[in-house]
């Protein structure tokens, strides 16, 4: 497993929870505290604005936008569904929709069928 700048992965966190019981949750803070929702909202939306990005965004944005690109280059989705923690593939199917408006979008600008000949 490749090192982080905290010792290694296996070291950061128990380094950041201290002495106290794991709260269990993915983001704590640098004190090993638990990040409340509005204080994780307001890291990702200044992050997003450093780098330029315009449109609004929340915390569910990357777990969204990482679930599309993992579909949309060939991962399961019963494994997505999986790993998102989903009780059914229904609840993926925003995903799988927009695997589907992509192929159509592909076919249309690249099947000989649909090009036309312009003089």
């Amino acid at each position: 497993m490749p090192s982080s700048g905290f010792g290694g992965f296996e070291h950061a966190r128990p380094s950041l929870v201290g002495r106290r019981e794991d709260p269990g949750l993915v983001f704590v803070s640098k004190s090993g505290s638990p990040i409340d929702a509005p204080s994780l909202r307001d890291v990702v939306r200044r992050w997003a604005k450093a780098a330029g990005i315009e449109k609004p965004v929340s915390p569910h944005t990357p777990r969204r936008s990482c679930a599309t690109e993992m579909i949309r280059n060939g991962a399961n989705a019963t494994h997505v569904k999986e790993l998102l923690g989903h009780e059914d593939l229904s609840s993926i199917d925003s995903y799988v929709r927009l695997v589907v408006t992509d192929l159509q979008d592909a076919l249309r600008k690249h099947h000989l069928r649909e090009k036309t000949d312009s003089p």
